[in-house]
């Protein structure tokens, strides 16, 4: 009865917050390009300084503590997190195609949605055993440095847009 109350707040936390974003787009737009606009420069940041993000390695009997308790498979959890970031980043780039009249930010938003079009199905077929992919080679790399350089580029363009004209 308790993980069913914690999950219900836990539910109530995503939720409202969500209702309280699809109701004004204003809002909507604010939120998320401030959050995308930081986790773009901290992942230009990390790329090319080639940092790597301290990854919290829990052992595995306490991973596999916490999948006991939860019941639930943390790897699974984890894709299923990273596919529901991507659809943010999508959602909130098919809003910047309708609010701008620029043909080439259009061009530049589809460009990034595609690219994380191809990260969601990465992400998706990967084996349930493996984990998540580094940007180990060259071309992922590459993708990944133009998608988050682009959407520094969208954000900016499209926030000057809507506040002058």
């Amino acid at each position: 009865m308790q993980l069913q109350g914690l999950m219900l707040m836990l539910f109530m936390l995503v939720i409202i917050p969500i209702i309280m974003l699809s109701s004004n787009h204003i809002l909507f737009f604010v939120i998320i390009s401030m959050v995308l606009f930081f986790a773009s420069v901290r992942n230009l940041y990390a790329l090319l300084i080639n940092y790597e993000v301290e990854s919290n390695e829990t052992d595995e009997e306490s991973l596999d503590d916490l999948e006991t308790l939860f019941e639930l498979d943390m790897k699974k959890f984890g894709a299923g997190v990273k596919v529901a970031k991507g659809l943010i980043i999508i959602l909130f780039l098919v809003y910047c195609i309708f609010s701008t009249n620029y043909l080439a930010l259009r061009v530049l938003c589809a460009l990034i949605g595609l690219y994380w079009v191809y990260d969601i199905r990465t992400t998706m077929e990967l084996d349930k055993n493996s984990e998540l992919p580094k940007h180990e080679n060259r071309l992922n790399s590459i993708l990944f440095f133009a998608a988050n350089a682009g959407m520094l580029i969208v954000i900016v363009s499209i926030s000057i847009c809507m506040l002058f004209y």
